[in-house]
């Protein structure tokens, strides 16, 4: 079984178990990271069943096919999917999405308003 055929068992196996979530999934050949974005956050944030399957899903990709990787996201994280290659939920499971060739695998999000800096330092100068 390959890496990627065993993310889409596994992640069709976590939509019947959990069906008010979503699975966003997208594959960066250029580190050989397989990141899968969780919707919504309200439905996965306190679960902690799903938490249990998602370590269980992680623990057994990194043991079984390193040297890739796997990484979950959500909504809030500043890894986004633009283009994911297959979303999987509960009435349509594995739909593949058509990839554009030179479209970002993911784009990191920094929201600039909630960083502060401040800087309350005085400087003499001397002569």
């Amino acid at each position: 079984m390959t890496s990627q055929e065993y993310i889409i068992k596994e992640l069709n196996s976590l939509v019947e178990k959990f069906p008010k979530l979503v699975f966003k999934y997208k594959f960066d050949n250029t580190d050989s990271t397989h990141i899968i974005a969780v919707e919504p956050l309200n439905e996965f944030n306190g679960n902690k069943e799903y938490l249990n399957a998602e370590s269980d899903f992680v623990y057994y990709f990194e043991n079984t096919f390193l040297p890739e990787t796997v990484l979950f996201v959500s909504q809030d994280s500043l890894t986004k999917i633009i283009e994911p290659d297959m979303i999987f939920k509960r009435e349509t499971i594995g739909i593949f999405i058509k990839e554009k060739v030179h479209a970002p695998n993911y784009i990191y999000d920094y929201n600039l308003e909630k960083i502060e800096i401040g800087f309350n330092n005085e400087f003499a100068l001397a002569a």
